[in-house]
């Protein structure tokens, strides 16, 4: 009992309420390791109507404890409300100094996108590599490089998880990608193993090389 207190309690600067919430199952890329839509199943692609998800919202509001809350997908960016979802979602972690908002993206939405997204302070973004959607990306990965530089230059406090590819194919790809990362100053980049399936509980096979 006592490692699992320490786990998740004791080495935290302080006690928060921390909220994962999938706000969309719509997505542009179809990762083979994607525990989310291994879990929604048929129901991959929907979205709950706006006025429950604001009701969401309002609960989330009521907290005592500083909200951790981290907007995932699918991809967020493509929700049908996401200037209002992201405004109220704000304004419930932000009462309390040590709240937090976070969106987990892919970083291929259009540049215009991060250039015209409001700023919020105690807002960050968790942007994800995914090496075998270079098409997507544009050559050299250009689009999430740019939005990912587009969001620091604008004082948001972004992160990178490196989904770490299996095939060998993409793993030069991979390391150039990183060597480009590391060039931006203060950004934290995640090497990131990827689950076996879909399932969380799994990572994929990876051989020793």
């Amino acid at each position: 009992m006592s490692e699992f207190v320490k786990e998740y309690d004791i080495d935290h600067k302080v006690q928060r309420l921390y909220i994962h919430w999938d706000v969309s199952t719509q997505c542009n890329f179809k990762c083979t390791y994607c525990y989310a839509m291994k879990e929604y199943g048929d129901d991959w692609g929907k979205i709950d109507r706006w006025d429950k998800q604001k009701l969401v919202i309002k609960a989330i509001d009521k907290a005592t404890l500083p909200v951790f809350l981290g907007l995932l997908g699918g991809e967020p960016t493509m929700h049908p409300n996401y200037s209002d979802l992201i405004e109220l979602c704000h304004k419930a972690v932000s009462k309390h100094p040590d709240g937090r908002l976070y969106v987990t993206t892919n970083g291929s939405t259009k540049s215009s996108f991060f250039e015209q997204h409001k700023f919020y302070k105690q807002m960050y973004f968790l942007f994800s590599f995914h090496p075998e959607y270079e098409a997507k990306y544009g050559t050299g990965f250009t689009t999430l490089l740019n939005n990912i530089k587009i969001m620091k230059k604008r004082g948001f406090k972004c992160k990178v998880n490196v989904m770490l590819h299996p095939e060998q194919r993409f793993w030069d790809k991979t390391h150039t990608f990183v060597d480009e990362l590391e060039k931006i100053d203060g950004l934290e980049i995640h090497p990131h193993f990827l689950y076996g399936d879909g399932d969380v509980h799994v990572t994929t096979d990876y051989s020793e090389e």
